[in-house]
């Protein structure tokens, strides 16, 4: 669990006040634009690991900016991952375990839209999946030979009696 500390705190405030501000439409003028920009962070924000706190109040306010809870879930997913697929240079191990969670995530919740996702940026799930295992294998390759695993190490066994 990732600590709470002040700039969390900030945030989550900040958060609370524009779902606030969205909720009650307090500014009139403008407004389309203003959730836009919200939109834009809030997207930002879910590809982000941050304290339980802050990930709950950003998708309260982007559920806020969505007319539907349809809509909300399916841009959620479409963020999340679009996020997964996207290669950094050299996956690491934790950004690897993080994408297949993500993936697993919308895939038991929503399955029709990983299979929409696949179909729109992969040309199927068969692609998406090769995608995933491509990436698994090459952080495989990319883990160093331990030449002590294997080998019998016998000073643990010398004082061992054998009736």
């Amino acid at each position: 669990m990732i600590p709470r500390g002040p700039l969390d705190l900030l945030v989550s405030v900040v958060l609370d006040i524009l779902d606030g501000c969205f909720t009650v439409e307090a500014s009139p003028n403008n407004l389309e634009e203003h959730k836009s920009i919200a939109l834009d962070i809030t997207s930002q924000l879910l590809t982000v690991t941050a304290s339980p706190l802050v990930e709950a109040n950003n998708k309260v306010l982007l559920s806020t900016l969505f007319t539907s809870k349809h809509a909300f879930h399916s841009h959620k997913d479409q963020v999340v991952l679009k996020h997964v697929t996207k290669k950094e240079q050299k996956v690491q191990v934790e950004t690897f375990e993080q994408m297949v969670l993500n993936a697993r995530a919308v895939a038991v919740s929503r399955p029709s839209n990983l299979a929409k996702f696949a179909e729109a940026n992969h040309n199927g799930s068969v692609e998406f999946m090769r995608l995933l295992s491509g990436w698994f294998w090459e952080l495989l390759e990319s883990c160093p030979v331990n030449g002590v695993v294997g080998k019998k190490p016998t000073f643990l066994f010398s004082s061992l009696e054998y009736d």
